[in-house]
């Protein structure tokens, strides 16, 4: 799918799986480059802030649209493995994580 087709397809509150099917959370928000919530109808998300955890007491992964691999549903499939996203930094936002 297009980061375009994405954004008007993601919704707050969708599940996110990662490739083997496994829950990581639940979309919080589409956050747009600088860090801010996108607004409806924009298309220049760069990543999905998905809760983990009860009530989000697990924390935030941030995780780029190129790793989602299709929406189906309200779910939110990735491409890659939950047990990969902390070595891929996604564990912070990228401007965050960049200085």
């Amino acid at each position: 799918m297009q980061q375009q087709d994405l954004h008007a397809t993601i919704r707050e509150d969708m599940k996110v799986e990662d490739a083997d099917g496994d829950k990581v959370g639940t979309v919080a928000a589409l956050c747009l480059p600088d860090g801010t919530e996108a607004a409806p109808g924009a298309v220049a998300a760069s990543h999905i802030k998905v809760s983990v955890g009860l009530l989000s007491l697990g924390g935030h992964w941030y995780i780029p649209l190129s790793a989602v691999r299709t929406v189906v549903d309200d779910r939110v499939i990735l491409n890659v493995d939950q047990t990969k996203l902390g070595d891929l930094g996604w564990d912070k936002p990228a401007a965050e994580s960049q200085g």
